[in-house]
């Protein structure tokens, strides 16, 4: 799923690597966005049960990925700012129990692995732009 692997060294120089972090952490917060959506649905056709969570969580993935692109186009928050927002969008995907969604729905989410990736990534991104401002 890591799509650093199909990127080439020019097109991950040209992005900047918070802008790829970003777009990293914006498709993983869509993908999660498109499941439990598709997950409300079916559980609705048929005629279960949902939980508050389980009902807003479409709408908080896609409200997390509206704020983390506003900040990459307007670039208002210092690199250090901006990282620790995507570092709280990784912690708020790895809470959420993406497998349960993935499963009812068939609906590729991302795989802690590649969360946990993500999250060291912006992690030490964080903390070398807070050492350079």
């Amino acid at each position: 799923m890591d799509n650093s692997i199909t990127q080439t060294a020019q097109q991950r120089e040209t992005l900047g690597p918070l802008t790829e972090l970003g777009m990293r952490t914006l498709r993983a917060l869509c993908m999660t966005a498109e499941a439990a959506s598709r997950y409300v649905e079916r559980q609705l056709r048929a005629e279960k049960e949902l939980d508050p969570l389980e009902l807003e969580l479409a709408g908080r993935c896609a409200s997390r990925a509206r704020h983390a692109a506003q900040d990459a186009m307007n670039n208002a928050a210092g690199s250090d700012k901006r990282a620790q927002r995507l570092l709280d969008d990784v912690s708020f995907l790895l809470a959420i129990n993406r497998e349960k969604l993935r499963r009812a729905t068939r609906v590729e989410v991302p795989d802690n692995a590649h969360l946990h990736l993500l999250r060291d990534a912006l992690t030490k991104y964080a903390a070398l732009a807070a050492t350079t401002r």
